[in-house]
């Protein structure tokens, strides 16, 4: 379940109307998918077996493939950032900065949990949590930062209209 945080971090709302206003006026999508199949996978599961990743990628096989249907997504990839990874901090000295990127940024979270913060042209900054089943495109030239909850654990699908790519411009 997304919820709403202000750009403090502090707790604004789990209300979908809420919520889908504000990305509505950021011209962020989200949703929500059911990651029954994946239940019983733990998430190190995924980042360290083929096999697991094909099961994830089975597990969401109909709506990626309306998600990238409707926007016209070609490829996907998984990956994911745990404790255990090197230099966690380091990367995610990258992600923390506002930034943008020619591309959209499209992500189906499979394990974990991470937080997206928007930088909108019109209204308040916000900040998204989003958690086993969320998804979400931030649109091209859209504004954001992201970091990881105090568990530090995000698996993630990342979709792409082009071959994987992700550049940031700050």
């Amino acid at each position: 379940m997304i919820q709403l945080l202000n750009s403090n971090g502090a707790f604004l709302s789990s209300d979908d109307t809420l919520i889908q206003d504000a990305c509505t006026r950021a011209g962020i999508h989200i949703g929500v998918w059911s990651l029954e199949d994946l239940a019983h996978v733990e998430g190190d599961a995924i980042l360290a077996s083929n096999d697991v990743q094909a099961l994830a990628l089975e597990a969401v096989k109909t709506p990626l493939g309306e998600l990238k249907s409707r926007f016209g997504y070609q490829y996907e990839d998984i990956v994911g950032l745990t404790p255990q990874t090197p230099n966690l901090d380091g990367i995610l000295n990258a992600f923390r900065p506002e930034h943008h990127h020619e591309d959209d940024e499209v992500r189906v979270i499979l394990h974990g949990a991470g937080i997206f913060g928007f930088v909108p042209p019109v209204g308040d900054a916000f900040e998204l949590v989003v958690q086993k089943g969320d998804w979400i495109v931030v649109p091209a030239m859209t504004r954001h930062y992201f970091y990881l909850t105090d568990a530090q654990t995000i698996i993630a699908l990342r979709v792409f209209k082009e071959s994987p790519k992700w550049e940031a411009i700050y």
